[in-house]
């Protein structure tokens, strides 16, 4: 199976087409390494890393993390990881919503996965993830969907941004574990500070959602169901 996806300007993303397409594997062989910067946080580290499993889930392929300057590869990190990228002019984090602001462009030799912050990298892994078939429709194996894809490649061009500050799923709607906060993006920075503290009814429970790292992947398409029907 070939997974070939095109991503023109999304909601927020002023771009007028695609980015060139680059492979990122094929016959199940990785053709691109995941690069961090030399400086990135262990935060950055583990979304570099969390990419590298699941983009070999996908491709049953082993695509490395090492450290780079983001001229080649799967670049992941914040502007300031990639200095030679000069790409803290089209990602401010001053304003709060900003803070969230993530690139996803495909180069002849790469990609880039640069977010504002370090929250902001994790969407846009989970993004990358969503784009090239990843789906997280609710917490649990049953509702994870991990396409087979030996031969992968992407051209994408996307600036986004969240269109609310603040987003959460209480916990009367049910217990979210750990890792679908960041999968669905909804737990955000509120008050100045991540929030990371919604907690099941049961003290006894196993499932605790206290990592902000955890809430991206849904993304958009269950909620677009609910909402829309669609």
């Amino acid at each position: 199976m070939a997974v070939e996806m095109s991503a023109a300007a999304a909601t927020n993303a002023p771009f007028s087409s695609p980015g060139p397409e680059v492979g990122l594997a094929a016959n199940g062989k990785p053709l691109q390494r995941i690069v961090t910067g030399a400086s990135a946080s262990p935060r950055v580290v583990a979304a570099a890393q969390t990419l590298a499993d699941y983009l070999g889930r996908i491709a049953g392929a082993k695509f490395e993390v090492a450290k780079g300057d983001g001229q080649e590869g799967l670049a992941v990190g914040t502007p300031k990881d990639f200095p030679a990228l000069k790409l803290a002019g089209e990602l401010d984090a001053p304003e709060p919503a900003h803070r969230e602001q993530y690139l996803l462009r495909s180069r002849t030799n790469g990609l880039w996965a640069i977010g504002a912050t370090d929250l902001a990298v994790e969407h846009a892994v989970w993004d990358l993830l969503h784009r090239v078939g990843y789906r997280q429709f609710f917490p649990g194996q049953h509702w994870e969907v991990v396409p087979s894809a030996p031969d992968l490649r992407i051209a994408v061009n996307a600036k986004e941004q969240p269109g609310y500050y603040s987003r959460a799923i209480w916990y009367g709607w049910g217990n979210w574990p750990d890792q679908i906060a960041a999968k669905t993006r909804f737990l955000t920075p509120i008050f100045g500070k991540e929030y990371a503290s919604v907690r099941p009814y049961s003290s006894n429970s196993d499932i605790d959602i206290t990592s902000t790292a955890s809430l991206s992947r849904c993304r958009e398409s269950t909620l677009s169901y609910f909402f829309t029907g669609e």
